[in-house]
């Protein structure tokens, strides 16, 4: 183990939002729970060192590196998920486009996905810009390096960019 935590010796936001859904809906239900003890064993002392947090804790990684299990979790993450991002913004550009003006329904449709060897269909929720409600209130500065850390990102993990042709939030390939 290269960290005790995600990204050093404490918890941090990275933490905390790893434990919604590990504690939430893995750890917490018997089959799963008993599957992370067997399968991902150093995973489950996480979710009770997250618990149970002790009363001093270390220092961050050096340099603000990010550990490289972190970027392997992430690149098989966004592998999975990398196609549901782009059906989710094509889908909210289209309502939006279709819908000048009106408020965003609750869900806008459903869209297939398949993430790892499960396929489903999930409802396709928008956000009030089509890709991330901070965007389109963020001056030109700001969006064009959000579109430069995006596009470093797809690069990295070999991903499909997603993003560099979406319209809602104001960028252009």
């Amino acid at each position: 183990m290269q960290h005790r935590y995600v990204l050093g010796g404490r918890p941090t936001l990275a933490d905390h939002a790893l434990m919604g859904p590990l504690y939430g809906h893995l750890y917490r239900d018997p089959r799963s729970g008993e599957h992370m003890y067997t399968v991902a064993p150093r995973v489950a002392d996480w979710v009770e060192r997250m618990n149970f947090p002790p009363a001093t804790f270390g220092d961050l990684a050096a340099d603000d590196i990010v550990p490289e299990g972190v970027v392997a979790m992430l690149a098989l993450l966004w592998r999975d998920y990398a196609g549901v991002v782009a059906g989710t913004l094509d889908a909210n550009a289209a309502w939006i486009a279709a819908h000048p003006g009106e408020e965003l329904p609750r869900a806008i449709g459903q869209q297939p996905f398949t993430i790892g060897q499960a396929t489903g269909t999930r409802m396709i929720f928008p956000t009030p810009s089509g890709c991330g409600s901070a965007l389109p209130t963020a001056g030109k500065a700001s969006r064009a390096r959000s579109k430069q850390r995006c596009s470093r990102l797809s690069k990295a993990w070999a991903s499909p960019s997603c993003w560099q042709s979406r319209s809602p939030c104001g960028w252009s390939g």
